[in-house]
């Protein structure tokens, strides 16, 4: 059940007889803001995570054979549709491919994610939520919110982060790789 009070500006949302305010849930962003702008790193962790993404799904694509259509439209996988698919339409790509791919990474993300870097030792919840972001977008972060305040806000920084730095720089990634 969702309430909303438009003067009080108060949005609240029943979950599982648990009530959650939006603005509440604004608070922990915002104290983990002074976290994040203090430390270092998360702009290089999003860059790399981004060229590894793209160049990743690129070259593996280029070895199965795929098409330059096909290739153009695994190429932004990891963020959220809107932007995947606008970044694939404008390369030339099929942007109905990409929207289903990106579900699936997300999906596969959310499910698979915590595990995959629990198998391999990452457990700074800092890494882990900035991975998740990253390679995941909002399916992956919506899973990081539900692990803690912290993954959270990391993950949010990721998705945001790949967002903006894979519709610039994937064109780039893709010319480089003979595309």
């Amino acid at each position: 059940m969702i309430k909303i009070k438009s003067q009080g500006i108060i949005l609240e949302v029943v979950e599982h007889g648990r009530e959650i305010s939006l603005t509440r849930v604004g608070q922990k962003h915002y104290d983990a803001l002074a976290l994040i702008l203090g430390s270092t790193g998360h702009l290089d962790g999003g860059i790399q995570g981004c060229i590894v993404g793209v160049a990743s799904v690129v070259a593996i694509a280029q070895l199965m054979g795929a098409s330059r259509e096909t290739i153009i439209s695994l190429a932004p996988k990891s963020v959220t549709t809107p932007i995947a698919m606008e970044v694939c339409q404008a390369m030339g790509g099929i942007p109905s491919l990409t929207a289903a791919i990106v579900v699936s990474v997300g999906l596969f993300g959310a499910i698979f994610g915590f595990k995959v870097l629990e198998v391999w030792h990452i457990k700074n919840p800092y890494s882990q939520g900035l991975s998740i972001g990253t390679a995941s977008h909002a399916v992956g972060t919506s899973r990081a919110m539900e692990k803690g305040d912290t993954y959270g806000a990391y993950a949010s920084l990721g998705l945001i982060l790949n967002g903006l730095l894979t519709a610039l720089l994937a064109p780039f990634i893709l010319k480089i790789m003979g595309l």
